[in-house]
Formats: C-alpha cells, structure tokens, sequence
C-alpha cells in the first residue's frame, strides 16, 4: 500500500461527516500547492452560514504543479495584489521586480539587508 500524496488525503472522505469539527473560519497559506480535491475537504468543515470564511492565501507565480490555474471557485474569489514585501532584503525585491516585472509596479521594500556578494570557493 502506497501512503503518498494521492491516497492519504482521498483517505480523510472516508472519515464519517459526524466524526469531523467544523470551523468558522478556515486559512490556507501556500495555496497554490493544494489540489482541488484537498479545497473540497476543507469546505466540508466550514461551518454553514453567512459568517463562515474560507481564506486562501498563495502566489500564482508559484504555481509550479498547475493547481491553482485549473481550479474552479464560486463564487468567484475576491483577489487582493501585496505590494509591500516583508520577507526579503531590498537587493533580493530588486532582483524580482528586474526579472519577474509585472504590471502592479514596484514591490515596496522594507528591509534594507545586506549585499550579497558571490565568493568562489
């Protein structure tokens, strides 16, 4: 029996509704790595009603398996563009934003970090 990443998580449907907890609010971060079926489980634990809030938090530009590109939601998600960086020095943003531009501009910068210099060794 193989415990990858195809069977254990088609394993959590069999789990009986009654067993599973229900939630008001549900985040997921890194959401471009999620499957669809995986978003389908986690809706079963959203608790119903007009309160409940389902957040997914991901970076399309990291859709490295293709999950996020041929995901279908309704209704259809609100989009929200970050434009300030908080996780990399101004020389790492600099480099993105000269590689990868996009059309929201200039990712604002907020640490000034060291240089990063190459040795050869």
């Amino acid at each position: 029996m193989t415990f990858g990443p195809q069977f254990l998580p088609a394993r959590l449907f069999d789990i009986p509704q009654a067993q599973l907890p229900t939630y008001d609010s549900i985040i997921v971060d890194e959401g471009q790595d999620f499957k669809p079926e995986w978003y389908e489980f986690l809706l079963s634990l959203l608790k119903p009603g007009k309160t409940s809030r389902f957040c997914v938090f991901l970076d399309e530009h990291q859709d490295l398996f293709g999950h996020w590109k041929h995901f279908q939601c309704t209704p259809e998600p609100a989009r929200k563009i970050l434009t300030k960086n908080c996780r990399n020095t101004k020389s790492i943003v600099g480099f993105i934003n000269r590689a990868y531009p996009t059309k929201n501009g200039t990712v604002l910068l907020v640490a000034q970090g060291r240089a990063y210099h190459r040795t050869h060794g």
